[in-house]
């Protein structure tokens, strides 16, 4: 079953039950977002996917990333109220990762030239509590091993007792979520992520389990590394299928041998 609203003033159709956030992205809105990802349940933490909402009379702000879409509701992406909002949340960020690239950039983007608010960690931190890292760890690889610790402004990320988990799979996936690179600096790890070398570039570059064996090759077909893709080994992960729009993640994918004249190709 289909709603219709507004957003901006734009009539647009939805799906019920679809997230306001993937919505109005489809439909080119820009709203800013930090603690969400397309491949994790939606969490409304950082509040800068704020968005006005008239429904039944009343404007109310809601982070669009938990809302569920309604028919009849005005949708209002850059409202005064929102922009005021969006500001004074970046001003936060500001005044507790001043130095980050990531939070810079947004500020910049959004007209935050600096913050009324005291600056805290001496201007060293750089997580910004988006909580991607642990609900990666937790949602897609079943492990848990990265949590927050602590509360209201000593809340932080950590490893239970400060200490590496052995149950880490240590696969970098709270690594590669993280806007602002600040896991990296926080040893949860007990060894360093290794790098997978790409064969096609001798081992001067890196590839991901899912790949491109011969990019130069036709046809130009990714393959998953079995040896390394976490679904595989341990049945977790299954991040790519999210992001597959033609649904075409085969896990039981065999090599096949494709041949072109007197020329044969293993894919």
């Amino acid at each position: 079953m289909s709603v219709t609203f507004t957003i901006n003033g734009q009539k647009i159709t939805a799906e019920e039950g679809e997230q306001l956030l993937t919505v109005a992205q489809r439909a080119g809105f820009d709203i800013p977002t930090l603690c969400y990802h397309e491949a994790l349940s939606p969490y409304g933490a950082c509040r800068l996917c704020l968005v006005e909402i008239e429904d039944s009379g009343q404007k109310k702000l809601h982070a669009s990333c938990t809302y569920t879409v309604k028919d009849g509701i005005a949708v209002s992406t850059q409202s005064e109220r929102v922009l005021r909002t969006r500001k004074v949340i970046i001003e936060l960020l500001l005044a507790r990762c001043p130095n980050s690239e990531y939070v810079q950039q947004l500020a910049k983007k959004y007209g935050v030239e600096k913050t009324r608010f005291k600056t805290r960690f001496n201007g060293e931190e750089t997580c910004v509590l988006c909580g991607l890292c642990v609900r990666i760890c937790g949602e897609r690889m079943n492990r848990g091993t990265i949590g927050f610790a602590k509360r209201g402004t000593e809340r932080k990320v950590a490893v239970p007792f400060d200490k590496p988990s052995d149950y880490c799979l240590v696969c970098g996936s709270c690594i590669s979520v993280c806007p602002t690179d600040a896991v990296i600096e926080k040893n949860v790890f007990k060894t360093d992520p290794v790098k997978i070398p790409s064969e096609f570039e001798m081992g001067l570059t890196s590839r991901h389990p899912v790949y491109v064996p011969f990019p130069q090759a036709v046809p130009n077909v990714p393959v998953i590394d079995h040896n390394i893709c976490i679904n595989h080994l341990l049945d977790e992960c299954k991040t790519c299928e999210t992001f597959c729009e033609a649904d075409a993640i085969e896990y039981d994918q065999k090599e096949e041998i494709w041949r072109y004249g007197n020329y044969r190709v293993g894919i």
